[in-house]
């Protein structure tokens, strides 16, 4: 493995220009197959990233990958996404959370378990919540995105909230707080962003007309296709995030989070023009927090947010 990573490091700085000729083609080709070997290396000698003197080599590799979550080939965000996924799937969100509130010199020092824990964390996070932003975004991606992003969520679960603001804080890892808002900006900007679309096109999507209602509507079935991947993948992370949290710090944990959730829920549950699978998702996670704490505070916030809703539109 030590001849072997330096290599694959050097296969990894394959870069792509605007153009789409064949030299980026043929770039984007070898760098999938990177990819896909380090899946494979992953899965069968997983301790050859793993053992302390190659670390040095293995962090070069992970930052590396980390990179390619934004490069604009959808197949190179999807496995680097992937590898990230396995990256994050060799800690535990306890012992990531308790190095950041006390680092430990008897871990083994790892991409994660280092000095700079907290900063790597934050700007991963940011990085996979970006993914959301992308054109290319499909179910494949956005499913492993959120994966990645509850994972970081049960890490920021178990770390304790401090009573400094979070400027003065020297523990700069992402806080849940930190984390729901700027998800909660993809689904209002997805909501903004794309127009509302007629029931009957929705449902001729989905209907066995599918083949004609291309023909006929072209552009306008994409936006229906695309219309609701993020609210869809920040649903998911908040019904896995609220599960973790309620079982960390019970009912009293959930209760201090319960008002950033509730609003993007309400709102997709009481828009006639929100797609079904975005209004019946929203509905089930409403229940499953529901179900968690305390019904009467549910209710109250859920009715609040669902006046300002009606004040709106008025």
């Amino acid at each position: 493995m030590k001849e072997i990573l330096p290599e694959i490091a050097k296969l990894l700085d394959q870069t792509h220009s605007d153009s789409d000729g064949r030299e980026d083609r043929e770039s984007d080709l070898l760098l999938i197959q990177t990819l896909y070997t380090i899946i494979k290396m992953t899965q069968h000698c997983p301790a050859g990233f793993q053992r302390e003197d190659n670390n040095d080599i293995s962090e070069q590799i992970w930052g590396k990958i980390i990179h390619h979550l934004s490069h604009p080939h959808l197949w190179i965000r999807t496995l680097s996404s992937r590898l990230v996924g396995t990256l994050l799937g060799w800690h535990k969100p306890d012992e990531l959370a308790a190095f950041i509130v006390k680092p430990s010199e008897e871990v083994t020092r790892s991409y994660f378990f280092c000095g700079e824990i907290s900063k790597r964390l934050r700007s991963l996070a940011r990085d996979l919540v970006t993914q959301l932003q992308s054109e290319m975004l499909d179910n494949q991606l956005a499913d492993q995105v959120i994966k990645n992003l509850v994972f970081i969520g049960k890490v920021a679960n178990r770390i304790p909230v401090s009573e400094e603001s979070e400027e003065e804080s020297k523990i700069k890892a992402p806080t849940l707080a930190w984390l729901t808002g700027k998800l909660r900006r993809e689904v209002n900007a997805e909501v903004v962003l794309h127009p509302k679309t007629p029931t009957k096109v929705l449902f001729l999507c989905c209907a066995s007309l599918k083949c004609q209602c291309r023909k006929e509507f072209g552009i306008h079935t994409l936006l229906v296709n695309l219309d609701c991947f993020q609210r869809l993948a920040v649903f998911k992370w908040m019904a896995a995030v609220a599960v973790d949290l309620n079982q960390v710090a019970g009912k009293e944990g959930l209760e201090t989070v319960l008002k950033f959730f509730v609003s993007p829920l309400t709102r997709d549950i009481n828009d006639d023009g929100s797609p079904k699978e975005v209004k019946d998702l929203a509905h089930e996670v409403s229940e499953l927090i529901k179900g968690t704490i305390i019904f009467f505070l549910f209710t109250l916030i859920f009715t609040v947010d669902n006046h300002c809703i009606s004040l709106i539109k008025f």
